[in-house]
């Protein structure tokens, strides 16, 4: 997450990128309301990005459970934005602070902050800088992190951790309150510091002759940093760190499960931000870049351009009528635009490719048609907002996938017998009934596997209406537990049904007194 620097990019299909921008070249709301005198910036958290334009309004991307994207839409006149771990903060020119999302430990509690100049918003806590050069904060406070800095004079930059604070003081020393677990507030010796940036358990430095020092935990190599030279700028994720070099190129060690350090190719970036697996660059003319995790969209950033983008934005998102559904179940998908007043029409994509035609927005919604034809796995469902002629255009992700998977069965067994009980040497017909989940459409292929106990007696192949019969006449005299198990498809999951059978002696016992 970043976390001022703190902090799961697979791009979308080519084809993503050409229809937004197409959208964004006919869908052009006016600029005249707004005045472009703000300084851009990208801030990422766990599962979202937001971006600064330089109009002073936030465009948001990813998760948004708490509100902490659609929630931002209505800022303006802020010049710094911060996302922490489910909420993000926004800093307004007159000092005051915003923020949405997840309040649940009081980290969004900062509407009464004034000459603030810088926040950032950690894990569960939110530090302000103020004017003056002290610190205030909100939110969870278990190891001190928030009431520990409220002696703390002198600061000029504060970074927020996951339970821990940083502050980089006017003298270019460091200090730290909160979590030392791993060491990473072991921080009192660093001087000529210029920058300070916080992950999960580990605190790295910019020293002002561009090299970098790091302490705390380096299980991923994360603060294995010592070499880095001509550093201008770092953002740490959760156990990744980043460094913004002087020749606007980029540089990551640590964790690098999602690609988040997949960097090396970026050239023209003047400034980074990481999340908890994506790392996001600000390209020097106000385009964005991103790589890592992308599970809630986070990454799709290939759209904006914080110099020309501005409000009225807007946030889409999708919802499947049944996110986890069998193999041919009918599915339709929900894309919701905010704001609700937006006009125009969603296009809808399947793994990259169009599901039908556009669907008109009715009171912010859109609904595709029923479809029942996806393949057994995980989709990317993909909602592409056309914009209006107010509203600009956005992009929403079916966030985790549409997840198909095998069909469930039941499987039902009837007797054909003269008797039940039988008796020995009497023919007896088991047929065994293979029948699809209730919601689902499909025919049964397969096996089903007769067994009398733990012996099996014989395998056969379903018909065409999902039957497979066994006759036999070997049964011995005694209760029979008879299983009929079906093997399953390649769209269809296994099931078992069973059946008492009791044979009988065909002798009539008579005793004599």
């Amino acid at each position: 997450m970043d976390m001022v620097n703190l902090t799961k990019c697979k791009p979308l299909a080519l084809i993503l990128a050409i229809v937004l921008t197409l959208s964004l070249a006919v869908f052009a709301p006016t600029k005249r309301a707004y005045a472009q005198s703000y300084r851009p910036m990208v801030s990422a958290g766990e599962g979202h990005t937001v971006g600064l334009t330089s109009y002073g309004t936030v465009i948001p991307l990813g998760t948004n459970k708490y509100g902490q994207c659609t929630g931002v839409l209505s800022w303006t006149d802020i010049t710094q934005v911060s996302a922490g771990f489910e909420y993000t903060v926004g800093l307004k020119s007159d000092g005051s602070v915003v923020a949405v999302g997840n309040n649940g430990d009081g980290q969004c509690d900062v509407n009464s902050w004034t000459e603030i100049q810088q926040v950032a918003a950690g894990a569960i806590d939110t530090v302000g800088l103020k004017s003056d050069g002290t610190v205030i904060a909100a939110g969870y406070d278990i190891y001190g992190q928030c009431s520990g800095i409220n002696s703390w004079v002198g600061i000029t930059q504060v970074a927020a951790g996951n339970d821990f604070t940083v502050g980089l003081k006017s003298d270019g020393r460091v200090i730290a309150v909160g979590n030392n677990g791993s060491g990473q507030c072991n921080v009192s010796s660093w001087t000529g510091i210029t920058e300070v940036a916080v992950g999960d358990s580990f605190t790295v430095g910019l020293k002002s002759d561009g090299t970098v020092v790091a302490v705390g935990n380096n299980g991923s190599g994360q603060c294995n940093v010592s070499s880095w030279t001509s550093i201008t700028e770092v953002a740490v994720g959760d156990s990744f760190t980043v460094g913004l070099k002087s020749d606007g190129t980029v540089i990551a060690v640590g964790n690098n499960s999602n690609g988040q350090c997949n960097v090396g190719s970026w050239t023209g970036i003047n400034q980074v931000a990481a999340g908890y697996y994506f790392t996001i660059g600000l390209r020097s003319d106000g385009a964005v870049v991103a790589v890592g995790d992308n599970d809630s969209g986070q990454c799709d950033v290939n759209s904006w351009n914080l110099m020309t983008d501005f409000l009225p934005t807007t946030y889409t998102s999708v919802i499947s009528s049944n996110n986890q559904s069998d193999i041919n179940q009918p599915v339709t998908f929900t894309a919701t635009v905010t704001p609700r007043t937006a006009t125009g029409t969603v296009q809808f994509m399947l793994d990259g490719k169009a599901l039908d035609n556009p669907v008109a927005l009715s009171n912010g919604g859109a609904t595709s048609d029923v479809i029942t034809s996806l393949a057994i796995g995980k989709h990317v469902i993909t909602a592409i907002y056309s914009g209006d002629s107010i509203d600009a255009p956005s992009i929403g992700l079916l966030q985790g996938g549409q997840i198909v998977q095998r069909g469930s069965t039941s499987t039902s067994i009837s007797l054909t017998s003269s008797l039940n009980p039988s008796k020995y040497g009497q023919a007896i017909t088991f047929t065994a009934v293979v029948v699809a989940g209730p919601t689902i459409a499909g025919i049964m292929t397969g096996t089903v596997t007769f067994k009398d106990g733990n012996i099996v007696l014989a395998t056969r192949s379903l018909n065409s209406i999902g039957q497979a019969t066994l006759t036999t006449s070997s049964l011995l005299v005694n209760s029979h537990t008879i299983t009929a198990i079906y093997g399953g498809n390649t769209n269809f999951s296994a099931s078992t049904g069973t059946i008492t059978q009791i044979v009988l002696s065909p002798f009539r016992i008579v005793f004599l007194v």
